[in-house]
């Protein structure tokens, strides 16, 4: 596991990381010997310290006129986390009221990457109705390796799917838990799929170079497209 790589998930900077990590290896370190630790310049390591001293992470002393710097407990950590989850949750409420006076009919948006797949699940599970999902060949299954935290998000999902009858479907449909599915020909195999859960349809393609969604947020579209997959559903085989 890269470190550096999940610090920055947790809101760290490359350089905060790398002196962060420093000091927890290492106890009692000036400006000086982090500088030749990390290979970081002076000038970056003191403004980094400032950063990370705000944040809680760090602590210092001073001994005969010289700061030494330590990190503090990692539990401090999780309390920064903690923090930002709560502010989240105290301010959500009204941003979601100001994006539903902004946005009183159809509402269009486009995605891209790992990111966009990210928050269209997050808010599939939020939203807590059933997903209907035609075709795309779940190339997500094998070709996105998510983390853990999204994969068991992933499967609390109740799916109804329909997929093209390919030679690997099987193994694919092992990654859901709550499902209900369906074969398509395989004639209809594709990277292009379609999916609904409530008031919301989302059109991607997903495979090995290229992720673009396009997300369309309105009751009519939705349930226009949940005809069409009633109608596919209703002449596939299980």
């Amino acid at each position: 596991m890269e470190l550096y790589e999940e610090l920055k998930k947790l809101g760290l900077n490359t350089i905060e990381s790398k002196i962060y990590l420093s000091l927890l290896k290492i106890p009692q370190q000036t400006t000086v010997t982090l500088s030749k630790n990390t290979g970081i310049n002076r000038r970056t390591i003191y403004d980094n310290l400032e950063l990370l001293i705000t944040k809680g992470l760090l602590t210092y002393n001073i001994v005969n006129g010289t700061k030494f710097f330590n990190a503090n407990d990692v539990k401090t950590l999780k309390q920064l986390i903690d923090e930002k989850v709560f502010t989240l949750e105290t301010i959500l409420p009204i941003l979601q009221n100001l994006q539903k006076s902004k946005f009183n009919n159809t509402k269009i948006e486009i995605l891209t990457g790992k990111q966009g797949i990210k928050t269209i699940l997050e808010d599939a599970i939020e939203n807590g109705k059933e997903v209907y999902w035609v075709g795309g060949g779940l190339h997500l299954v094998e070709s996105f390796k998510f983390s853990k935290y999204i994969r068991d998000k992933f499967e609390q999902l109740k799916i109804k799917l329909l997929q093209p009858d390919t030679k690997n479907i099987s193994e694919r449909l092992k990654f859901f838990k709550k499902i209900e599915y369906k074969f398509l020909p395989e004639r209809f195999s594709s990277s292009v799929g379609f999916v609904i859960y409530e008031n919301n349809l989302i059109i991607g393609k997903l495979d090995e170079t290229e992720v673009v969604s396009i997300v369309i947020r309105g009751k009519e579209f939705a349930d226009t497209f949940k005809i069409y997959f009633n109608i596919l559903w209703s002449v596939s085989k299980k």
